[in-house]
This record gives C-alpha cells, structure tokens and sequence, in this order.
C-alpha cells in the first residue's frame, strides 16, 4: 500500500487532490508547526484579469503554534470569501452545482480551527471528486518521533505502508537512506505539467 502525509491547506490546487487519489492511504499531519504566509491558510483564485489570495485570518498566537492549534479569527472572512468567489465564478458553467457543495462553509457553517475548516472541505471535495482513497485526520493516532523523517516513517508503519509517496518539493529533507533502512520505497510524485498553480475550485467551476 502507498501513503502520502501532508498538511492540510486551504482549498489548494488540483495536485493535492491528484496526489490523495493515487495513494491508498492519505494522513493530515497538522500537529507540525504553523508555517505563515503560506497554502495552510491561503490560496489563489483568479478572474477574468487577475489572479488573487483568498486568505483564511487565524491568531497570532506562538512562533510555534502547531497547524491544528490555529484558531480562526472571525471577521465576516467567509462572507467576503463567497463574495469574491461568486464574483469570479457566477458565471462559469458548474457554478450552480459546485455552489451547493461549497457555499455551506462559507454561510452556513462555522469553524473554530483552521485544521477543521481545511480539513472538512479537502474530504467533501474528495467525495465529490469520488477519490476512494482513506484519509485520515492528524488527531486519530499519537506518533512519538520528533524527528521530521522518523515521524513520516512511524506514520508509514502504522499504517502498514510499503511505500511513502512525497511531492517533489521535499527532497531537500526526506532522507531516503532512513527510508531504505526502515525497507521503505520512497517514491516521488509527478504533478501534471498542465495544471495551474491556483484553487481547485477553478477548476471544479470550470470543468
């Protein structure tokens, strides 16, 4: 079985959700450091002349705050959020059916972590995309190792994982002889060259 750890971010672009649906097994780990200015809390979507952040206001809180220890700060985010959403895309072809799935968390809904709201919208994205694949929440098990590659080996192994799927962007710290020692295949996903670098909602309102 194959299994991929990543953090959660918010609403991120169709690679994510390219790299849950090859894997079996897909695991949150959001009780790492928050890192800011980054996808964990933001991501782009564009209109017909520009491209633009759509940014999720969480506490300041400690420099080393994890992910799932973000609190989401209330500040009529989600209406603004929807506002621009239906401002780029009410017009688009599968707008009238990909509102109903993603309008509720942003009118409805109401969310205390960042690691929940992101969490919840990546898996009914999932299912509305049919990726089977199971994903696991970073709260249902306790890892031990602090180690950044023992902790993604502990999790591969907890799982049963014969192979570890990564994006390519961490080569520069998995270590694949730590992999090879514990008899781990470490594989490196291949991204679609064809795929832009914003939201997947562009393109579930425009495909």
């Amino acid at each position: 079985m194959k299994i991929s750890i990543f953090q959660s971010n918010y609403i991120p672009w169709k690679g994510y959700f390219d790299l849950i649906e090859y894997v079996d097994v897909f695991y949150f780990l959001d009780n790492v450091q928050f890192s800011k200015n980054t996808f964990r809390n933001r991501n782009m979507i564009q209109n017909t002349k520009s491209k633009f952040y759509l940014t999720v206001p969480v506490n300041k809180g400690k420099l080393n705050d994890k992910i799932s220890e973000k609190l989401i700060i209330e500040n009529n985010w989600q209406q603004k959020h929807w506002k621009s959403i239906e401002q780029c895309y009410s017009k688009s072809k599968n707008f009238k059916n990909i509102s109903k799935i993603l309008k509720p968390y942003y009118l409805d809904l109401k969310f205390k972590t960042l690691s929940e709201l992101n969490q919840k919208l990546i898996i009914t994205i999932c299912d509305y995309l049919r990726i089977k694949t199971k994903i696991i929440t970073h709260d249902e098990i306790k890892y031990k190792a602090n180690d950044r590659n023992m902790r993604l080996i502990e999790i591969t192994k907890f799982f049963n994982c014969k192979t570890y799927v990564s994006s390519p962007q961490a080569k520069n710290y998995v270590n694949k002889i730590l992999f090879n020692q514990e008899k781990i295949n470490l594989e490196w996903f291949q991204y679609s060259k064809k795929l832009n670098q914003i939201s997947i909602i562009d393109f579930l309102f425009n495909n």
